[in-house]
């Protein structure tokens, strides 16, 4: 008997401990929230919308963005210089050209040698001569800094006389690759090459004829 009334006394003990434990935690958790809250509401705001961008991010990505649309101009340049070409007239493009412009070509003993403006239109204007049908098409546009290299694919009918040889009628195909420096929207200089090879076989009569009139 006296046993069972010690546990029950030590049981209302254990429950008024408990009781006495819940309101303390339930004041306490009252009184902490609104701290709590205040704290993390800053730290949740910021996780949802993100950083906001700064000054120097915003001044960062306009600056990356010019150089881009100066490439793109420059490339624009360059195909407009060939579109004047496959006018036939390349005075189409004195526009493009800058006074100082100068054709590199090269050469066996030193490498490249260079020419001006009006010399590059006379010697395409003989080309021309030579092949009055031929169109340049551009397959590869690059650009670099003030400088843009293209690919080219040339075609043109063999109808007039070359490098002193008589017409063969045949159709020429040819590959060339040239770098201009471009600046301020007009072509500096530029340095180009193509294979020699089709010429040579054109001219020995390894090239097919052309079909039509």
């Amino acid at each position: 008997m006296f046993r069972q009334c010690l546990y029950i006394s030590f049981s209302a003990y254990v429950m008024t401990i408990v009781r006495k434990t819940n309101a303390l935690a339930s004041d306490l958790q009252r009184r902490i929230r609104p701290q709590l809250l205040g704290l993390l509401m800053p730290l949740v705001v910021a996780t949802a919308c993100g950083p906001a961008p700064s000054a120097e991010s915003a001044v960062g990505t306009a600056a990356a963005s010019a150089p881009t649309a100066q490439l793109e101009a420059n490339k624009v340049i360059v195909r407009r210089f060939w579109d004047a070409l496959n006018t036939g007239d390349p005075a189409a493009a004195d526009s493009l050209m800058s006074p100082e412009y100068r054709h590199h070509a090269p050469v066996s003993d030193t490498g490249w040698v260079a020419h001006d403006w009006a010399f590059y239109k006379r010697g395409f204007t003989q080309s021309q001569k030579a092949f009055p049908d031929a169109q340049f098409s551009l397959t590869r546009v690059v650009a670099e800094g003030e400088y843009v290299t293209v690919m080219v694919s040339a075609r043109g009918t063999h109808r007039g006389s070359y490098g002193g040889e008589a017409p063969t009628g045949r159709v020429l195909q040819l590959p060339i690759m040239a770098m201009y420096h471009v600046r301020d929207g007009r072509i500096l200089a530029d340095w180009e090459l193509s294979d020699s090879g089709p010429v040579s076989r054109l001219l020995q009569g390894g090239a097919p004829p052309a079909k039509g009139p």
